[in-house]
């Protein structure tokens, strides 16, 4: 029997009740490349961080902005459902705050 791939429905999405909160380019909030995602890309705005459960280069849509899961909660967060969306200063990732909201994963 031949082997057959799976191709991932792109109209399909599932929603998650997440702890969503955002994060900014310093040190102590990530780690010592705070400018670099876990994949290896550049911080830039539609980044989240997603449980490692989501893969790479998915999109999530997150209080109707879409996101892509290019980086990963720390540790202590693996066994959630935890969002962190990167915001380009820590006031704005203060002003975000930490909500609990309604997360489509495509």
């Amino acid at each position: 029997m031949p082997f057959v791939f799976a191709v991932k429905n792109p109209t399909r999405t599932a929603s998650v009740l997440a702890i969503v909160t955002a994060y900014s380019s310093r040190e102590v909030e990530t780690d010592s490349t705070p400018y670099l995602t876990a994949h290896l890309t550049p911080v830039r705005k539609g980044i989240a961080a997603c449980p490692r459960k989501i893969p790479f280069h998915t999109e999530v849509i997150i209080a109707g902005q879409i996101y892509t899961c290019e980086d990963r909660m720390a540790q202590r967060y693996r066994n959630g459902n935890y969002f962190d969306i990167w915001k380009s200063t820590t006031e704005e990732a203060y002003e975000f705050g930490r909500q609990e909201l309604e997360v489509s994963i495509k």
